[in-house]
């Protein structure tokens, strides 16, 4: 055999070597793209899974609520998982976006989002002792969040407002929810829910 010959065969047996194992790579990339894919599809179904576990949680714990004196001492030593439980209530009341802000400097607001017309809308939350009135400082501050942030105001509270802070609010058109105003809000909306659910099964 000629050394032609032998470096023609050599060749052709390098490049059949070569083109097996470029298939065998693109096998193994689809493989682990294959497997990549599944990974992340199950990833997301279990974060959806997860999702709407926990809208069902604040959902029944929201229908849960009896009275002011149970959500004080529900959330008393976690004031941050009230402000989730408030922005689930604005969610359920078809408030679009709501998101609660930081646990810290959340600069004076705890809550933003949109009503139906996508109007900004902040929300401060405090869960305050029926006597530990939020008075008109308070208000102020949380009035120059919603020039900062250029949107609506709601403050809301377990407690209630000064009279000096009822005053301030009215005139910078502020939306003030004491606790009872919250409870009477919480009890109709849960009317509503029930409704929905009433329907949903007497028309499946």
């Amino acid at each position: 055999m000629s050394k032609t010959k032998k470096k023609q065969g050599n060749s052709l047996f390098y490049f059949s070597i070569f083109i097996i194992l470029f298939f065998w790579i693109i096998i193994y990339i689809k493989y682990v793209i294959f497997l990549m894919l599944i990974a992340g599809s199950i990833f997301i179904i279990y974060k959806i899974i997860k999702h709407n576990k926990l809208i069902k949680e604040r959902r029944d714990l929201l229908l849960r609520t009896s009275s002011l004196n149970q959500l004080l001492y529900t959330f008393q030593n976690n004031p941050y998982d009230f402000e989730k439980y408030i922005a689930n209530y604005f969610n359920l009341s078809g408030y679009k976006n709501v998101k609660t802000t930081l646990k810290s400097n959340d600069l004076g607001k705890d809550i933003i989002m949109y009503d139906e017309n996508n109007s900004k809308i902040i929300v401060e939350v405090k869960l305050y002792s029926k006597h530990n009135l939020i008075d008109r400082p308070k208000i102020q501050k949380f009035h120059s969040a919603m020039i900062d942030e250029n949107a609506e105001g709601i403050f809301v509270t377990t407690s209630d407002f000064t009279g000096p802070a009822y005053q301030f609010s009215k005139k910078h058109n502020i939306n003030l929810i004491n606790g009872d105003t919250l409870i009477k809000n919480i009890f109709a909306l849960k009317e509503r829910i029930n409704e929905i659910k009433t329907k949903k099964i007497w028309y499946n």
